[in-house]
């Protein structure tokens, strides 16, 4: 592990390094939370770094089980799944432990329930209710290194980087189940596209090229081609445009006649600079994200040509009226104009981490990246933030499909995200608990809430009038004060939940 001094960012150097087999690093405060080892017999070890240029250990615990570790309170999280109390640095020990395998941990606030996301499993939820005591809840669509998605008449259909495009019955979007698989013979599928009975799939072939299965879905439960064609690269990404399909693929940009699936036809290529990743069609252009990225006339889907070109390397992009939105690899959302796509040009960059994926549903914008967010689209210059998701692994693709949103993360499988317009989660999942007899005063208020009659450690979560969390904080036992004075006149939802209550108050900010 090395520690690097980055106060000047154009010049950082490293101060000091510690042990060796490094794998996963978390620091809080004056401690830094060290993973290593390897999957499975890893140790925890707690380096005091108030003076960064000479670290030193306070604590360890050794036969952890996971890579990765999430912090909250004062309990440090590890896949595998281990919950560890680290109250006392000197002395970090294991409280708590279940099976459950995975190479990230991720505990949303409050701690009533826990998420490990593994290559092979998925997500995998677990009941946090009892600490000491964690149990395995429940997979959620668990895939092997989920690379895409797409969804149609409540089926998922699923490209794993393995041989295989797995096949999800979402018709009931909180109990999604697997109905079905379809194997290729030469395996590393990268994208999937699928229509009401029919799903597309490149896949390595025994001669190393990519062949594009045509596969009958109609029947879930058994999956099987009905056409290929082949000769060509694996494509990153593809769409479907009456009967053409087009694919963004490496250093190429390819057009395939559909209309008859059992015998799809090449019809097209252009060349493209560099390797590309993400392509979306709007009438007769389509957009190809590459570096630079590229804008392709297809009005004659045998011959498309390059008219112009985006100058930024990025990995997805969606077009919205006549602007094109970029998840950009290192700077974020890039807003660019293409109302004259031989010279576009750049409005706008929104400083959001790294970017994957970026997608139009209606009049919202879907950004995923290392977290997952909602933008609204009423003034497409300038899209502004409605919602935040903190996804347990890199969001890849995503698919929408009315007000859910599927999320595919990768290693930790897909995540199925309900989008709420307005308003506040009621806590459906939850009847256990009872109605909080919390107060929140004054109401109005110019800013600071005495909040009284909690019982134990609490949760208060604040939002606003549309349900975007503005605040978040932690109240113990008594009364406690909560200053809400940097937050603008308005209506606002306080959420008061502890283990056993849960209660939300209308408060307005004068």
């Amino acid at each position: 592990m090395y520690i690097l001094d980055a106060r000047n960012p154009a010049s950082p150097h490293r101060v000091a390094s510690w042990g060796t087999d490094i794998a996963g690093v978390k620091v809080r405060g004056n401690h830094c939370y060290v993973a290593q080892g390897s999957m499975g017999s890893n140790s925890l070890y707690v380096l005091n770094v108030s003076n960064p240029a000479s670290p030193w250990q306070e604590g360890v615990l050794s036969g952890t089980t996971g890579e990765g570790i999430y912090l909250v309170d004062t309990f440090a999280f590890l896949p595998g799944f281990d919950v560890v109390n680290v109250a006392d640095s000197s002395r970090p020990r294991l409280v708590g432990h279940v099976t459950a395998g995975g190479y990230e941990a991720w505990v949303p606030g409050p701690r009533n329930f826990g998420v490990t996301a593994g290559w092979t499993g998925g997500l995998r939820l677990l009941n946090l209710d009892d600490i000491a005591n964690p149990t395995l809840d429940t997979a959620m669509l668990g895939t092997y290194a989920c690379a895409d998605i797409s969804v149609k008449g409540g089926i998922a259909c699923i490209a794993s980087q393995q041989n295989y495009m797995m096949l999800f019955d979402v018709s009931n979007p909180a109990l999604p189940r697997e109905v079905g698989r379809y194997v290729a013979p030469g395996g590393g599928m990268e994208s999937v596209l699928s229509m009401e009975s029919l799903a597309f799939v490149p896949a390595y072939s025994h001669t190393h090229d990519t062949v594009l299965h045509s596969v009958d879905i109609r029947n879930p439960s058994n999956p099987f081609v009905v056409g290929s064609v082949g000769g060509w690269e694996s494509p990153s990404a593809m769409v479907l445009r009456d009967s053409f399909l087009y694919a963004a693929e490496p250093y190429r940009f390819e057009v395939f006649n559909v209309a008859n699936p059992r015998q799809p036809v090449w019809r097209g290529r252009c060349n493209l600079q560099e390797a590309s990743s993400d392509v979306v069609v709007r009438d007769s252009l389509a957009y190809v994200t590459s570096l630079p990225s590229a804008i392709i006339n297809v009005r004659n889907p045998s011959q498309p040509v390059v008219i112009g070109t985006i100058s930024s390397s990025a990995y997805g992009i969606a077009v919205y009226d006549t602007f094109a939105y970029l998840a950009v690899n290192y700077g974020g959302l890039e807003i660019w104009s293409i109302a004259t796509p031989q010279n576009p040009y750049r409005i706008d960059t929104v400083s959001y981490p790294r970017g994957y994926e970026v997608e139009v549903s209606e009049s919202l914008l879907l950004y995923g990246g290392l977290d997952f967010r909602v933008l609204d689209l009423a003034s497409p210059a300038r899209p502004g933030e409605l919602g935040f998701y903190a996804t347990p692994y890199r969001t890849r693709k995503v698919a929408a499909d009315g007000q859910y949103i599927y999320a595919a993360c990768f290693m930790a499988g897909v995540c199925v995200l309900e989008y709420l317009p307005s308003g506040i989660s009621e806590g459906r999942n939850t009847p256990r608990r009872q109605r909080s007899t919390a107060s929140v005063l004054p109401n109005p208020t110019h800013g600071v809430l005495s909040v009284s009659g909690l019982a134990g450690m609490t949760t208060v979560n604040v939002f606003d009038a549309i349900g975007k969390e503005v605040m978040r904080d932690e109240l113990h036992d008594g009364s406690q004060r909560l200053d809400l004075t940097r937050l603008p006149a308005g209506l606002y939802f306080v959420e008061i939940r502890s283990r056993t209550a849960r209660s939300a108050v209308k408060v307005v900010k004068q």
